[in-house]
């Protein structure tokens, strides 16, 4: 039983119990954004026409629609590698390669505070692209005056999900790395998930019913009625 004071850590939910799959979800969505972009970058028309891309070229001299297109997408690599980061130990422990932090605690609210942050802005950035991602579906595909392919809407539901999944990503690393209750010294997240209740048995005491005519030995050996 817990102690008077009650123990304030809850039991393991679903998201403790789901935080490996939330977190490479959130680690995979990017790489739907990111990949379009390089794409673009070297003029193959993934989702849009040709012409789309030859407009973003002219209206960019040189290599600047390029350039631009990779630094989209090294953010986006960026971030799904940072987010990787919170299965790792050095999201808990500083690496020896940080000078002046090598080896001590990495404070829980580094991690959570910055996911959490982005989370934010990609979920508000990515609900903010809903609305022309359903039209675009509905039958209005043409944007700027090209008609797109159906895949053009892809990067703006990679954003959404990896908003939405970076943030559930955050709240069970914030979970996980709760430090143990003070009342009752119980470790938090997903050891702390109650055991399974064991299966129900035979009551004590009680032993099972034998098969009516007794054991196949005993009805083997058993003599015939007036046998002499």
């Amino acid at each position: 039983m817990p102690p008077a004071g009650g123990c304030r850590t809850a039991p393991a939910g679903r998201l403790d119990r789901h935080r490996l799959a939330v977190t490479w979800t959130a680690v995979a969505a990017p790489w739907g954004y990111a990949l379009t972009r390089v794409l673009w970058a070297l003029d193959v028309p993934v989702g849009v026409p040709q012409a789309f891309l030859d407009h973003l070229n002219a209206a960019n001299p040189g290599s600047r629609t390029r350039i631009l297109e990779l630094v989209l997408a090294g953010f986006a690599a960026g971030g799904a590698l940072l987010t990787a980061g919170l299965t790792r130990p050095w999201s808990e422990v500083f690496p020896r390669w940080v000078p002046g932090l090598a080896g001590r605690p990495v404070p829980r609210a580094l991690p959570v505070g910055f996911a959490g942050l982005v989370a934010f802005e990609l979920t508000a950035f990515g609900v903010s692209l809903l609305p022309g991602a359903v039209a675009f579906y509905a039958g209005d595909r043409v944007v700027a005056g090209y008609r797109m392919g159906l895949l053009y809407p892809l990067p703006s539901f990679a954003i959404l999900v990896w908003g939405i999944a970076l943030g559930l990503a955050a709240v069970a690393f914030a979970r996980r790395r709760r430090p143990p209750c003070r009342a009752c010294g119980t470790p938090p997240g997903p050891m702390n998930e109650p055991e399974p209740m064991p299966e129900p048995g035979p009551a004590p005491g009680l032993s099972r019913p034998r098969p009516r005519g007794g054991s196949p030995g005993a009805r083997a050996t058993a003599r015939p009625p007036g046998a002499g």
